[in-house]
């Protein structure tokens, strides 16, 4: 049975799981994280858990906590490669997306797109389209790995990975030539400051943990700077601050954000949301409460989130 949220204490009481999109505050995801800590609530958010899911994967490898990747550096790339973006298929209401493409238009580095599908928003910025098959991109992880630290020095254990690595096969089964990725290589030069933008299609994809190992390589031993792009407005918030679960359990309520707090951009920056339109929240302000949480508005927790 599901429960829509209607600012009713007893109704967030009465629940097992709390379902929620990735476009709620950081300022709500905390409250939600003490009621999974402190009343064993299951934390619902489908978009932000396979993000999440990727990241852990990536830091596992890394060694970072996060992808190192920034705006800044973005502007200051030579040479950026976009895997798994979609900007096109993006939602209009997502500022991430728009961030980024506007460092693009404005900076104008030189981008290899690599994607299934043109992109038409971003063909006068196009220096190369690689377009690979759909369900590929292991595969296209693994030769782009392959091609940019065929060079590098590297540890055994890792070299030994990539020479065991049957690029014909992989070439074929993603349709992307060995030419190509010579030719991408032709771009980036031993000074060249390169970043490389991932997105939405590998979070979601059946082998998104062995993707984002092969992609913190690149950030390890090639020296790229990796910004994974969160698939939602506070996607990166959620992901940092909520312990996910996978599926609901028992009496599940639908949880409708009232935008009033902050989140957390591609930046890696807390902003206040300009969508912001203050709701009743004296529901969730009651259960927050009981948590020993004593604000009148959900904004005011943001001085009691994590630092």
């Amino acid at each position: 049975m599901e429960y829509r949220y209607e600012s009713k204490k007893e109704n967030f009481e009465n629940v097992d799981s709390i379902v929620f999109s990735a476009d709620i505050t950081n300022e709500e995801a905390q409250i939600f994280q003490l009621l999974k800590e402190k009343q064993g609530k299951h934390l619902i958010c489908p978009e932000a858990k396979v993000y999440q899911d990727f990241l852990k994967a990536y830091s596992s490898s890394s060694g970072y906590h996060i992808f190192n990747g920034d705006l800044e550096t973005l502007a200051a790339s030579d040479v950026v490669i976009s895997f798994g973006t979609y900007f096109q298929g993006e939602s209009t209401e997502s500022t991430t997306t728009a961030l980024v493409q506007k460092v693009l238009g404005e900076k104008k580095p030189k981008l290899v797109y690599m994607h299934p599908i043109e992109d038409s928003t971003l063909q006068t910025s196009i220096t190369q389209f690689i377009k690979y098959e759909v369900g590929s991109e292991e595969g296209v992880a693994a030769l782009l790995a392959y091609a940019l630290l065929k060079d590098k020095e590297l540890p055994k254990e890792i070299e030994d990975i990539l020479e065991d690595l049957d690029i014909g096969y992989l070439s074929a089964e993603s349709n992307v030539g060995e030419e190509e990725l010579e030719s991408m290589y032709s771009l980036i030069g031993s000074k060249t400051t390169v970043s490389l933008i991932i997105g939405s299609d590998l979070y979601t994809h059946p082998k998104a943990g062995q993707i984002a190992k092969l992609i913190a390589l690149l950030e390890q031993y090639g020296g790229l700077h990796i910004l994974c792009v969160p698939p939602a407005q506070n996607a990166l918030g959620v992901a940092l601050l909520c312990d996910l679960d996978g599926m609901a359990q028992g009496r599940s309520i639908i949880y409708e954000s009232c935008k009033e707090g902050t989140y957390i951009n591609v930046d890696k920056c807390v902003h206040v949301n300009d969508d912001m339109k203050t709701s009743d929240v004296n529901g969730l302000n009651s259960i927050a409460n009981t948590l020993g949480l004593h604000s009148k508005k959900l904004i005011d927790y943001s001085n009691q989130l994590p630092q």
